[in-house]
């Protein structure tokens, strides 16, 4: 899955599609975390939005998302033991001096260099979740939050 091999160096955007008007894209990788936009029409977008808590049970659609989902998590423990480095991986933050802001994380996606807010930061098991649901129903997963995000809208 070429979601894995992200890195936020060389492999920076993995792009899905579902019909011309329909896509999703996965960027980031570069200490573990993601930024997962979406349209499903080419006009109105989406970012996945970080939850700390879920539960997967509810996530689970069919049995071929289940064994997706596990051989996923599978590869990304020897992943994890395979690399020597894996720990040494930080996020790199800048913070405000005032503390009513929230640290910004700094992602390559699609090539560039990017300040994301920690919400927009989602983890491996949230991006893959979101490119299952996706690949199998063309739909966004309902059970996430996903904001309307204005920015990415063509003028």
């Amino acid at each position: 899955m070429a979601i894995f091999r992200l890195d936020g160096i060389k492999k920076t955007l993995v792009s899905l599609e579902s019909d011309d008007e329909s896509y999703m894209m996965i960027g980031g990788g570069n200490s573990g975390k993601y930024v997962v936009t979406a349209t499903l029409d080419n006009y109105n977008f989406y970012s996945l939005l970080h939850q700390p808590h879920y539960d997967l049970s509810k996530l689970y659609k069919s049995h071929k998302t289940i064994l997706t989902l596990f051989t996923a998590f599978e590869m990304i423990k020897k992943k994890q033991k395979n690399n020597p480095d894996y720990q040494k991986d930080k996020i790199i933050v800048v913070t405000s001096k005032s503390p009513q802001y929230e640290p910004i994380k700094k992602l390559v996606v699609g090539g560039q260099l990017g300040n994301y807010h920690p919400r927009m930061c989602v983890n491996l098991k949230e991006s893959l979740i979101a490119a299952i649901t996706f690949a199998e129903s063309g739909e966004l997963e309902s059970l996430f939050n996903w904001e309307n995000d204005e920015s990415l809208v063509n003028v």
